[in-house]
């Protein structure tokens, strides 16, 4: 795999999975349930 695939790859990896593991943090800042915040995201 070509590097230019490699830094793609991690970027996209990155912008789908990075808010998953911030969605307590989120959920607390914004007064909501994790669970809410989560439906947020997805739409």
């Amino acid at each position: 795999m070509t590097t230019g695939y490699r830094i793609a790859t991690f970027t996209i990896a990155a912008n789908e999975f990075a808010p998953i593991g911030l969605l307590s943090s989120i959920a607390s800042d914004m007064d909501r349930s994790p669970a809410t915040v989560g439906l947020i995201m997805t739409a």
